[in-house]
Formats: C-alpha cells, structure tokens, sequence
C-alpha cells in the first residue's frame, strides 16, 4: 500500500521482512499464536483469532505485490538504480 502512495520509495525491502516475520513466526500447522508477552498461555481460540488477522495481513501483502507488478517497475521495487 505504501507503493501506491509512494511508488518512488524504496518499500520493497520491508515487505520482504515483514513476510519472513510471518514465515518465521508461523507454527508447524499453519496457524500462529500470540506472543508469550501479551497472552501467557494461549489456546486455540486465541490461535484462531491470530490466524485469521495474519492471513487477512498476509493476503493484503501478496495483493499489494502482484498490483505493484502492473504498475511498473518502480512500483515493484524495481527502480533501476
């Protein structure tokens, strides 16, 4: 989304890390949890909940990536420079 207001920026790398904080972060089954910080002992109501906001950020980072590849190459993180 930051490509579309800026396509100049150079916001290519922070979906990068951001999508390996999700890769890094998911559990074996598929699902993540919260973090031992804000819910001691999570169950899976609280790893349904979590899943879900993270597919719904996941999904809007690969719909924002495949858009940033139809608008060029600056868009896409691909600036030449």
């Amino acid at each position: 989304m930051a490509a579309e207001v800026d396509p100049a920026g150079d916001h290519l790398k922070h979906v990068l890390r951001m999508a390996r904080w999700y890769i890094d972060s998911q559990r074996p089954d598929g699902s993540w949890v919260p973090s031992g910080f804000l819910v001691a002992e999570p169950n899976d109501s609280h790893a349904v909940e979590k899943t879900a906001e993270h597919t719904l950020w996941v999904h809007m980072m690969l719909t924002s990536l495949a858009a940033a590849a139809d608008r060029g190459p600056v868009a896409a993180g691909r600036s030449g420079r």
